[in-house]
């Protein structure tokens, strides 16, 4: 039988051919780098100059990379920032920022991403808005929020005039045009975007609605999946039941046949045979940028009250889930002006703690799944037209031009309703498929985002924090913080828009002006939690609270609750927590939910009359697993392979082209796609989502589990070879982080930019979580994790301690390139204060205004 054929190379081969042939690079500038690789030092004593500053900055350089920035004004600090991020990670910011502006192609030209063209993301993410978005906000910033953008933007540029050109733009031969304090917030628009929300959810449901009818919708992805446990403790619930409003309302059950593209076909019956390891049409951006404007699934965090620990200090725990890449998305750093100190992480680009601790205050971030977009579908009413309000309207067209690189600049055009952009013309794979529909997102007024940010080295108690994130406008963040006092809160402020009448997890009419929404509601009026009597509070991106028990509708299309309910478990379990004990259980493992599942699958674990040796092998390692997705579990594998085949035979039979067809790679390619897996698991074993289209018999769960065991245990032996000691998990998925340059791992360019493969652990539903996209079958290459880890114990500067998913320098050969993925996964930590590192192991350097760079031992006055 013919192997699957890899195609995680594509985008490496690509980029190679564009590196020495088309820009006229030659490999001599390649191996150069690679044979002496010439990044950025610092020597102990140097004086660096770095225009504009007020005063001198003092600067220690640890091991690990990460800086102590010593200011006399937030300006020189923000300056300094600049320069910083710039001289470690030049090339992942400008990556970054082309992409949020939609010009990535004019950096690597159309190549094919994410199974999409470079061309076709950036006109998603151009009429999207993030650059147009990013540059009002700085227009409406007041004066100490532009003072301090500029100087960081400032800083930033002295590195790109008087820096070392990164070896990927040498490559590349592309030069690094000036930044401006507008790219900053786009990358912030960007991540918010694809971090809160969820019209890639309703769009997948609308396919399948238009594909298979709303009753095939219910069997594939059901609206109104509403999973429990909640995430606020039962005191903390606002009072009064609310009605629960449907998913699909009255209007559009009535007209959605009539608007939907009359051009599907007969769903293809579904059996086992074809849906044996194989590897569905993608090809992911090596780094994962593609991931920045597509819905992610992201982070953990806890805090516990100092009844729960051991030292009777509060603990905080936070491990934000984003896209793996080297370097890593996330950049260390710990900033002191004046007499206030704050160290902790940020994202390259932007010049703020995100995650961290000030000594008396520590904070964790998770997304909030609360709902901030609707798709609203257009009733065309004649050419270029849609109908509103028993009105005509006229769409707005807005037309661009795109540089691509090697190719001529193209002009594109993007139509608009009242709404916002017509998503058929955003995204080649929903023209002909859907209805005209339009996406709206709740507008950012201001820039609130950067007080929340810049207050946080002052707060002092988790009052302070709450008080300060209040401010946030661009994201529905889960704020969890703990303080030296013991007290602990959750909160997360935001503009949640008022929906009277609708879910919000299905497309609603945009012909009625009843289906808009009212206002936002009241931030101080939002679900909030403080020193809860249960002593702890945890998120994982699940329900907030239980639905219909707030006014209106709030967060929509939960993540499932396993590695909440897993976190709550062992959070209850005791009171002598540690920091060593609460950095272990970042690296759980565990699928909380599987144990039940078996016991509920009556009969599967005994069925051993019809299988052949390799199935009979499959089951047994199945059905005696521990539920811990290990390394050297082989039956941690075969829960992968068994869910796959699972989620073809139950679910695909219900779509045009069955497996093999476009609609079912496109829906598994979104990370919010493992919900379906958890909701498959809960339903009953006569549900109709079991039984097969096309077939005379009524199948059950069970005769659907017989199959996917016979088809798990056929892909294993034929990918992985018959003997199961080559079945265990992180032999079959390994795991490294992947550089844009890098491709599948494999060559003398990926042996320069990629990290060394470690063996994988864990799954989309652990805690120590490792996303995966459905759709790739093959590799099963971990998209997105924990890039970091972080856990302060509020008792001193000894108890903060991290952990990055890579290192802190961006470039390739560097010590600290990728030198902590070991430590992160094995569960080691690193100091996070620098007061924490032996001073002999600091390099200390000074930045001044102004003045000639000095090194020691140079004749430089």
């Amino acid at each position: 039988m013919n192997q699957p054929k890899n195609k995680s190379a594509r985008w490496a081969t690509v980029l190679l051919i564009t590196m020495l042939v088309s820009s006229g690079c030659t490999l001599t500038t390649f191996l150069g780098y690679k044979r002496s690789p010439d990044f950025p030092v610092y020597m102990d004593g140097e004086v660096i100059s770095l225009p504009g500053l007020d005063q001198p900055v003092q600067l220690a350089v640890r091991p690990d990379g990460i800086y102590q920035i010593k200011a006399s004004t937030e300006r020189d600090l923000a300056r300094t920032i600049g320069y910083l991020q710039a001289r470690d990670r030049m090339f992942q910011m400008d990556l970054m920022r082309h992409v949020a502006r939609g010009e990535l192609a004019a950096l690597v030209g159309n190549v094919e991403i994410g199974g999409k063209k470079a061309l076709d993301q950036d006109k998603f993410n151009r009429f999207a808005g993030h650059l147009a978005d990013a540059r009002r906000i700085v227009g409406e910033m007041d004066d100490r929020d532009r003072t301090n953008l500029d100087a960081y933007v400032q800083g930033i540029n002295f590195w790109i005039n008087n820096g070392q050109t990164s070896i990927e733009h040498r490559l590349l031969k592309s030069d690094i045009r000036p930044w401006e304090g507008a790219d900053s917030l786009a990358i912030f628009r960007l991540l918010m975007f694809g971090l809160t929300h969820n019209y890639t959810r309703e769009v997948r449901r609308l396919l399948i609605a238009c594909d298979s009818g709303l009753d095939g919708l219910q069997r594939v992805w059901p609206t109104g999946i509403q999973f429990g446990p909640h995430i606020l403790p039962d005191e903390a619930i606002p009072p009064g039941d609310y009605p629960i409003p449907p998913s699909i309302v009255p209007e559009m059950a009535a007209e959605l046949p009539a608007l939907c593209p009359d051009n599907q076909a007969t769903p293809a019956p579904i059996q086992a045979r074809v849906v044996r390891g194989r590897q569905i049409d993608i090809t992911d951006l090596p780094g994962n940028i593609a991931l920045l404007s597509h819905s992610l699934e992201t982070s953990n965090n806890w805090v516990l009250s100092g009844d729960r620990t051991q030292s009777g200090a509060a603990i905080m725990a936070n491990d934000p889930h984003l896209p793996h890449m080297t370097p890593p998305i996330v950049w260390g750093a710990e900033h002191q002006v004046g007499d206030r100190a704050v160290a902790g992480f940020t994202v390259p680009g932007l010049p703020y703690i995100v995650f961290g601790t000030n000594g008396d205050v520590s904070w964790g971030l998770t997304i909030n799944n609360v709902d901030l977009q609707d798709v609203y579908v257009e009733k065309p009413a004649g050419p270029n037209a849609v109908e509103y309000d028993g009105q005509r309207e006229v769409l707005r067209t807005k037309t661009e031009t795109f540089e691509i690189r090697g190719e001529d600049s193209v002009r594109l055009s993007a139509r608009f309703s009242r709404h916002g952009p017509i998503l058929n013309d955003l995204d080649p794979f929903l023209a002909g498929r859907i209805p005209l529909a339009s996406l709206r997102t709740v507008p950012v007024a201001g820039f609130g985002d950067s007080h929340a940010f810049r207050a946080l080295p002052h707060v002092r108690t988790v009052t302070d924090l709450v008080d300060a994130a209040t401010a946030m406008d661009s994201a529905c963040l889960n704020w969890v913080a703990a303080d030296t006092r013991g007290n602990i809160s959750w909160s997360s402020p935001c503009l949640v828009p008022v929906r009277q009448g609708w879910l919000g997890d299905f497309p609603v009419p945009g012909w009625l002006p009843e289906y808009e929404w009212q206002e936002t509601y009241p931030k101080d009026k939002l679900p909030s939690s403080r020193n809860p009597s249960r002593g702890w509070l945890a998120t994982s991106n699940n329900r907030v609270l239980p639905i219909g028990r707030f006014p209106t509708p709030y967060d929509n299309d939960p993540s499932s609750p396993n590695r909440f309910v897993r976190i709550a478990a062992e959070l209850a379990a005791r009171t002598d927590w540690t920091i060593d004990e609460t950095a272990k259980l970042q690296l759980d493992t565990r699928i909380e939910f599987w144990p039940g599942f078996l016991a509920l699958a009556t009969g599967f674990c005994d069925n051993n009359h019809t299988d052949n040796p390799l199935t009979a092998v499959a089951r047994k390692e199945l059905c005696d697993w521990d539920a811990d997705m290990s390394a050297d579990s082989i039956g941690a594998t075969i829960y992968v392979l068994f869910a796959h085949n699972l989620l073809d035979l139950a679910l695909a039979d219900d779509l045009t082209g069955g497996t093999d067809g476009e609609l079912w790679n496109y829906l598994q390619n979104i990370a919010h796609f493992e919900t379906n897996v958890d909701w498959l698991f809960t339903r009953p074993a006569t549900a109709d989502v079991w039984d097969t289209q096309g077939t005379t018999l009524k199948e059950t769960r069970n005769d659907i589990l017989e199959a996917a065991i016979a088809a798990a245990a056929e892909t294993a032996s034929e990918r992985y070879g018959t003997d199961p000691a080559n079945w265990a998990w992180g032999h079959v998925r390994p795991f490294y982080l992947k550089h844009p340059f890098g491709g599948n791992g494999d060559g003398m360019v990926a042996e320069l930019f990629n990290s060394r493969k470690i063996p994988g652990v864990g799954a989309p539903n652990t805690v120590f979580k490792h996303q995966f996209f459905r759709s790739d079958r093959l590799e099963m290459y971990p998209t997105a994790g924990a890039v970091l880890h972080l856990v302060v114990e509020m008792n001193g500067p000894e108890g903060a301690r991290y952990a990055m998913a890579g290192g802190q320098n961006g470039w390739p050969k560097h010590p600290n390139y990728a030198d902590q993925l070991e430590l992160w996964q094995t569960g080691e930590t690193l100091p996070l204060w620098t007061s924490q590192w032996p001073e002999t192991r600091l390099i200390n350097t000074t930045l001044v205004p102004g003045r000639q760079t000095e090194r020691p031992g140079t004749d430089n006055d």
